[in-house]
């Protein structure tokens, strides 16, 4: 059977197909939920070399973050295909290849075979619902645990605090970790020893603790993150601080939510909400790059999932 070969996640656009005519694994074999609430789903994704999987219909759009190289993907050429549209990929600054995200628009399940000699592996985020322009006026009622009294931290201020620094990338000391330093802000939702998902909610009239990301993150936003609606102003502790995000990951055309950002790690800062509506997002901190070392460590660093039946 010919074959017709692409990059799943470097075009503008993929192939999908109905796969009834198929003998193929299950997706749920190699797919692992995370994190899910009632707004989103977290999933860890993992396909070996070899295996043809197919990835569920989503009638939302998806967020997928990658912090590894990717192996060529193929689909049958003979298989019905419809295209399925892919913003521009959410890159981090300094050239930094890793980690980036893409907005991938609702879709009709889709069939791939991994043809390269080591494994697939990313995140994807999606969305059960997309809070957009609705955020300003529905944000109590989505999200009322916010209304209760925020975990009180002593301020770690303006003054550097002792301690060594993190690394080359984070030159301060870990005591300025956001889950430690501002936790009023930050709440873990998810971590193993690779990544650690992290929700950010900052209230209307509220300034979060001075506090830091040590880590490389991808930022999902969908809609209460990086809008004019939210006002919000930004302190340093460092004034040549760099900017810890890259180029927008926008949705495909005809769309504004969700966006995504590639990021480094994001020195000591303090973040003002001055308007009426809180600034809200997810961020995924990757606690180890698989980057190109996936090509020859994917064995070590991925078991083999177990078959569907």
């Amino acid at each position: 059977m010919s074959k017709l070969t692409f990059s799943i996640y470097g075009l503008s656009s993929l192939l999908v197909f109905s796969s009834g005519m198929f003998n193929l694994q299950q997706a749920a074999a190699s797919e692992k939920v995370l994190f899910e609430n009632d707004h989103v789903r977290l999933m860890e994704v993992t396909h070996l070399p070899g295996e043809t999987f197919t990835t569920p219909a989503q009638k939302l759009p998806t967020i997928v973050a990658v912090d590894a190289a990717q192996p060529e993907i193929s689909i049958p050429s003979s298989a019905k295909q419809t295209s399925v549209a892919m913003g521009n990929r959410g890159i981090p600054p300094l050239d930094r290849p890793y980690p980036w995200c893409q907005v991938q628009a609702s879709k009709l399940a889709q069939t791939s075979t991994v043809k390269g000699d080591f494994a697939l592996h990313y995140y994807r985020m999606e969305y059960k619902r997309i809070d957009g322009d609705a955020f300003a006026a529905n944000w109590q009622k989505w999200y009322p645990w916010v209304l209760q009294a925020p975990v009180k931290k002593q301020n770690l201020g303006t003054q550097p605090q002792p301690g060594e620094p993190y690394s080359r990338d984070f030159p301060y000391p870990i005591v300025y970790d956001a889950l430690t330093a501002a936790p009023a802000n930050h709440f873990l939702r998810y971590r193993d020893d690779h990544v650690e998902l992290v929700e950010v909610f900052i209230r209307p009239g509220e300034s979060e603790n001075f506090h830091g990301h040590p880590l490389s993150s991808v930022f999902f936003d969908d809609g209460g993150g990086f809008y004019p609606a939210i006002e919000a102003t930004n302190n340093y502790l460092n004034p040549d601080t760099p900017l810890p995000r890259g180029a927008v990951g926008n949705p495909p055309a005809g769309s504004v939510y969700p966006s995504c950002y590639g990021a480094i790690p994001q020195w000591p800062h303090s973040v003002t909400v001055t308007g009426k509506v809180p600034q809200h997002f997810f961020r995924l901190q990757f606690r180890r790059m698989d980057g190109e070392d996936i090509r020859q460590q994917w064995r070590q660093l991925y078991a083999q999932p177990k078959s569907s039946t």
